[in-house]
């Protein structure tokens, strides 16, 4: 039994030190406050690029480059739009 307490408090300890911070953004931010975010301890920012309503998000481009000029890693999320075909939206 102790044991298995001993593996269970290593596991938490280990899982804790992998852990990394990051932002999910969907409005405009500039190069500035991402670097105020990379400061602040986050690693990654993962941006909206296509909203609900079926159309690109026009501020994307803008916060994937000033995500990268302050240093954090960058990915992007896609709402999917119910109303319109499921190829062409990820095309």
């Amino acid at each position: 039994m102790k044991n298995l307490l001993l593996i269970g408090l290593l596991s938490l300890i280990i899982i804790q030190t992998l852990a990394v911070n990051g932002v999910d953004i969907a409005n405009p931010m500039s190069a500035t406050t991402f670097t105020c975010l990379k400061n602040q301890g986050n690693t990654f920012a993962i941006v909206r690029a296509f909203r609900s309503t079926g159309v690109l998000d026009p501020n994307a481009n803008s916060n994937l480059q000033n995500a990268r000029t302050a240093g954090l890693t960058t990915d992007v999320y896609m709402f999917p739009c119910r109303g319109k075909n499921a190829t062409s939206q990820v095309n």
